[in-house]
């Protein structure tokens, strides 16, 4: 519910009207990856989204109305968007990074007095999108190179390649990304049991 007003409201910024803002909302909310999100209980990924929407909206608001305030919660919801699921959130926002310096582009146009306030104001949420995350950077780099196996000690070679390819996505389910509970569930609930190779 909280992406989705989120993303009403950017919807709204960026000039739609209220039904299809809402269709949009709806969407978004409903689409099949978030559904997914929910089945397997990656409640830090619905999280994302959240923010994401936050981070979306505030920056709109910020390029469109020239307001510092929400530029300072579009890096905080920017950062927090990272912090909840790093992976996700990160390649959404970079792909909200690219989005905004376009729309940087579009709103300040050939004004250089508007374009630097705009890269001031982009500036301001990176830099607080930075700090919002810096706790996981620095958890995250002082880990590297000091994984262990469950047995203790180095991994070997060959569990790490065996780590590294048990990710690989089997191509017979390809369906899972337009349905991803058609296969069931949950791998651990007889209920629900997931009969799929992966």
């Amino acid at each position: 519910i909280v992406s989705s007003v989120f993303f009403f409201l950017f919807f709204r910024e960026r000039g739609f009207r209220f039904w299809a803002s809402l269709a949009g909302a709806t969407a978004v909310s409903f689409s099949s990856s978030l559904a997914t999100f929910t089945m397997a209980g990656h409640a830090g990924r619905l999280t994302m989204m959240s923010f994401a929407g936050l981070a979306l909206w505030t920056m709109q608001r910020s390029l469109r109305r020239g307001s510092w305030v929400a530029a300072a919660f579009a890096g905080l919801g920017a950062g927090l968007a990272i912090s909840n699921d790093a992976t996700t959130g990160l390649l959404i926002m970079m792909a909200c990074g690219v989005f905004w310096v376009r729309e940087l582009v579009d709103v300040a146009g050939r004004d250089r007095k508007q374009y630097i306030a705009q890269l001031l104001r982009l500036g301001i949420a990176g830099a607080i999108a930075l700090v919002t995350v810096w706790g996981d950077i620095r958890d995250f780099s002082s880990s590297l190179g000091k994984e262990e196996s469950i047995h203790g000690g180095e991994r070997s070679p060959q569990e790490q390649w065996d780590w590294a390819t048990q990710w690989s996505y089997p191509p017979g389910e390809v369906l899972g990304f337009v349905c991803g509970t058609y296969y069931g569930l949950d791998s651990w609930n007889a209920d629900t049991p997931y009969w799929g190779t992966l």
